[in-house]
């Protein structure tokens, strides 16, 4: 059974996914250590809109939340909120450089 703060809650999270998916046409979900960070801010320079980084609630991605989950677990699920779709392709061309360069030489 939820209670009526869980419920609560759920609404506020998903009033905020909304408010987030309304202003920012396109999202891509990722799991980043500081690494990642580096490699997605540098695609990132060049982009043709704004971009937002959250928790994966659509909360607020504070230099403590990050250094808290990244000490705990090892990385931060983020989501990264983009207000031009093209800039989606650079977050991808950035994930595939650094999956490369972390591939085991054969």
């Amino acid at each position: 059974m939820t209670s009526k703060a869980e419920l609560t809650l759920v609404a506020a999270i998903e009033r905020r996914l909304a408010e987030l998916s309304s202003r920012y046409p396109s999202s891509i979900m990722l799991a980043v250590d500081d690494e990642g960070r580096d490699y997605l801010d540098a695609a990132l320079m060049g982009r043709h809109g704004e971009v937002l980084l959250t928790d994966n609630g659509g909360g607020d991605l504070t230099e403590i939340h990050w250094q808290t989950v990244l000490h705990h677990i090892g990385y931060v699920a983020v989501i990264v909120w983009l207000s031009d779709p093209r800039d989606l392709e650079l977050v991808r061309q950035a994930c595939r450089e650094v999956e490369h360069q972390h591939q085991p030489c054969i």
